[in-house]
């Protein structure tokens, strides 16, 4: 299980239900127990479309090979979660199909397309399961911003501190201080100077990742 706390996020970022729904929806005996069923067998990863308004899992469609942002970067940190409790180097090709979690927090059960950079790019395919937890109430969401330039990263870690910096990227509980510029103002596309802090904790147990991320406009 990865995990992504950050701010709140629209449903207007994310592809359509297989079906609309509606508050009149509900299931029978029959229905519930066939919905239960595919969740206990899969864990969530192969669940059909069921009427259940305002809770339960959902698949959502994927249009036109579209990977909207959010659910990319939700893919990319099961992926580096993996990489690193593996030593593997997946690298993300695609979303073939998601699964969407109702509630508190938003979980996303995610099926995906990857190629192993260390074994000649050979696909695999991959499924992980993160959850998203809202922490503070503002009108800002995560937006698709790919920082023109890198300005400086600082990294704390528990550790020492006399460890090669390979390791220390390694590190199972790490702070990260970033600065950088970015198109980030809309709709002048002025570049602007952003600072980001990034926490990453690991439990130790297998598949585990807490990933904290807050960021900010800077002065230009």
């Amino acid at each position: 299980m990865s995990e992504i706390v950050c701010d709140d996020d629209s449903a207007e970022n994310y592809p359509d239900l297989a079906d609309p729904l509606s508050e009149d929806d509900e299931l029978d005996s029959d229905e519930e127990e066939e919905y239960r069923r595919q969740i206990r067998e899969s864990d969530g990863f192969d669940v059909e479309w069921f009427p259940r308004p305002g809770c339960g899992i959902f698949p959502y469609k994927i249009r036109d090979n579209y990977t909207p942002f959010n659910l990319a970067l939700h893919s990319r940190l099961g992926l580096h979660c993996y990489n690193l409790q593996k030593g593997t180097n997946l690298k993300l090709i695609g979303v073939q199909k998601f699964n969407h979690g109702m509630g508190t927090p938003v979980t996303y059960y995610i099926t995906m397309d990857a190629a192993d950079a260390d074994n000649n790019n050979a696909r695999c395919t991959f499924q992980t399961c993160t959850e998203e937890h809202p922490f503070k109430k503002t009108n800002t969401r995560l937006e698709s911003f790919v920082p023109l330039k890198i300005k400086k990263v600082i990294m704390q870690t528990r550790e020492s501190g006399e460890e090669p910096p390979s390791l220390k990227l390694k590190a199972s509980n790490a702070i990260f201080f970033m600065s950088f510029k970015c198109n980030g103002d809309r709709p002048s596309g002025k570049r602007l100077d952003y600072q980001a802090m990034v926490r990453t904790t690991m439990d130790g147990k297998p598949g585990h990742i807490r990933l904290e991320v807050d960021c900010w406009a800077g002065t230009p």
